[in-house]
């Protein structure tokens, strides 16, 4: 945590040299910036980002090295360090538009784990890694259905460092459940939720924030942008979600990302989009969430450093099956 807050002192130094900024209206921004993005990502993480709208090369200065946790969809021009826990197949498609090769690649620190998307000439940057080796990487971070992906590009790298005190590859497999690289949800209360815990909660929605629930992203680069992307002249919504569930033993916030929030409005984020865009209104869009209903949410639990508290972060949401809920207390 010391060193944390060294690096961010560090990066508002930074930004207040080299802008009109003061340090008040640098912290400003940084509270604003976390807002923005659900408070998804830390303060060092938050400044980061500022500093590099300002066009700040950080990394000139010093390689600023972002933990996996910390690492949220539409960051841009990141650099992590971590074990590489799984390399897949190289994968082949085509379609009728285009063919070509697909690699993913995963790796891991002490914070989580997060998967390396390579296309076509990018997976030649794997050349002499393997499995446990620990790899500096740089790129920018994509959204997939509510969880972050690292690309890497034409300016990215992958490369093989000299090993850190980072946890082994079955230290990371056992903290963060992904021998399969798919996440087990163990069920669990509100009440008894710690942060980095991945959790199955029966709770009912309280409140849904009426703040905008969308950003947008090139559907090409994945860069964050307000307009259309300056290189490809594109962009596309993105929808989330906030709000707050309760479950009779306590109460938390909770972040819905594309699928999970979609299955909440009824609709597709293309038509919501479109129907806020017809009403400028966004409770037409939220108007069909049942306050008060039970449902399933899958997720884990992050802590929000701003505030303090941790929130639950839902990857998957379901009904709830009454039948099975009624077989499962007959047999208990």
């Amino acid at each position: 945590m010391v060193n944390n807050m060294h690096e961010l002192e560090e990066i508002i130094s930074k930004i207040e040299e080299q802008t009109k900024l003061t340090r008040d209206e640098i912290i400003q921004k940084i509270k604003e910036k976390r807002r923005e993005l659900s408070n998804l990502i830390s303060e060092q993480g938050a400044a980061y980002i500022i500093a590099k709208d300002f066009g700040i090369d950080l990394i000139k200065k010093r390689d600023y090295e972002i933990k996996i946790s910390n690492l949220i969809s539409g960051m841009k021009n990141i650099q992590t360090v971590g074990r590489i826990t799984r390399i897949d197949s190289v994968k082949e498609f085509k379609t009728e538009k285009a063919s070509g090769k697909l690699c993913s690649v995963y790796i891991g620190d002490d914070t989580g784990i997060i998967r390396i998307v390579l296309w076509n000439d990018e997976i030649d940057k794997l050349n002499g890694i393997e499995k446990g080796d620990v790899v500096r990487v740089s790129g920018y971070i994509r959204d997939n259905f509510g969880n972050p992906e690292i690309r890497i590009s034409k300016n990215g790298a992958i490369e093989k460092i000299e090993d850190r005190n980072i946890p082994s590859v079955d230290d990371i497999e056992n903290k963060f459940a992904t021998k399969t690289h798919e996440r087990v949800y163990n069920p669990s209360s509100i009440g008894e939720l710690e942060q980095g815990a991945n959790a199955k909660l029966r709770a009912c929605i309280v409140q849904i924030f009426s703040t905008n629930p969308f950003f947008f992203t090139c559907p090409d680069c994945g860069v964050r942008v307000k307009d259309k992307c300056n290189v490809h002249n594109k962009r596309e919504p993105n929808l989330v979600l906030s709000g707050v569930i309760d479950d009779g033993t306590g109460s938390i916030r909770v972040v819905l990302f594309r699928n999970s929030a979609e299955k909440l409005i009824g609709m597709s984020t293309d038509e919501a989009w479109k129907q806020l865009e017809l009403s400028r209104n966004i409770n037409d869009i939220t108007k069909k969430i049942q306050l008060g209903k039970d449902f399933i949410f899958n997720g884990y639990v992050k802590r929000n450093t701003l505030f303090d508290r941790i929130e639950f972060i839902v990857n998957e949401i379901e009904n709830v099956d009454n039948r099975k809920e009624i077989e499962k207390l007959i047999v208990e």
